[in-house]
């Protein structure tokens, strides 16, 4: 693959993604935008955000099972 096409690709799955992130509710959206694409850990991500780990991790986890279901 050409480099060019590497990037509009990859510019394209990014902006799916930012889509699919979009639809979820916005605590769920931004504990994966935190942990997942900025790279912070799941505590890092749950101080971010004000909330326990443990409230984050939740948060995650039923975040990634509405982003598997649609997929599915």
């Amino acid at each position: 693959m050409i480099p060019a096409e590497a990037s509009a690709e990859q510019s394209e799955e990014s902006g799916k993604l930012e889509a699919m992130l979009d639809q979820l509710p916005a605590n769920q959206a931004a504990v994966l935008r935190l942990h997942i694409l900025e790279g912070l850990s799941i505590r890092q991500a749950a101080e971010a955000m004000g909330v326990s780990h443990t409230t984050a991790h939740r948060l995650e986890r039923k975040a990634l099972a509405s982003l598997r279901a649609e997929l599915a």
